[in-house]
């Protein structure tokens, strides 16, 4: 079974597991005659099942499986994720393989650096978007969670994922509230 198959089958059980907290959750407030919280509630779901179904269609299989894993997994321990996919990244005409081990590099620093966070402060943002030679996509943490340590080790793991041919960079907001680390894919023909 390849990386991309174990990270799909991982990524449909933990859906169907929240499909299935949700339906429970559905009948508990239908026993209770609480129906008006039982409509808000399936409406709410229906929604976030749409707005992920659309922030996902258009990315390649390896990056959908990848994210929707790893977005359960932070929720189920409690952070917010925010994904902000600007870019198609199947129009990147890099290696997906590569791709994915870099996303797998990436999500699980992110993950390492929030597991002595406050459950307040466990937020994470993943950005894609195209550039002129390429893609950028940048991982990004509260800054008050991250260390430099962190940050350092965390770029050095991202390289390595990305065999060196993947520029990685630690990257700060102008405003001093999120830190984290930026990979720029480039397109293939582009130089750096």
């Amino acid at each position: 079974m390849t990386k991309a198959n174990r990270d799909l089958e991982e990524a449909l059980s933990q859906q169907r597991h929240g499909f299935l907290n949700s339906l429970q959750v559905v009948s508990g407030l239908l026993q209770l005659g609480r129906l008006e919280e039982a409509k808000e509630y399936v409406a709410k779901i229906a929604s976030q099942i749409k707005e992920e179904s659309s922030r996902y269609h258009t990315q390649p299989l390896e990056v959908v499986a990848k994210l929707s894993a790893w977005r359960h997994r932070l929720e189920a321990n409690g952070a917010r994720v925010s994904l902000e996919l600007k870019a198609d990244l199947s129009g990147w005409d890099g290696d997906p393989e590569l791709l994915s081990d870099v996303l797998e590099a990436a999500l699980s620093q992110l993950r390492a650096a929030l597991e002595a966070a406050p459950p307040e402060q466990c937020q994470v943002c993943l950005r894609a978007e195209r550039k002129e030679a390429g893609y950028m996509v940048q991982f990004s943490l509260p800054a008050s969670v991250a260390t430099l340590t962190q940050l350092t080790s965390g770029q050095e793991e991202i390289a390595k994922a990305g065999k060196a041919k993947l520029p990685v960079a630690i990257y700060a907001s102008g405003d001093g509230q999120e830190m984290g680390w930026t990979v720029f894919l480039p397109d293939i023909n582009y130089v750096l």
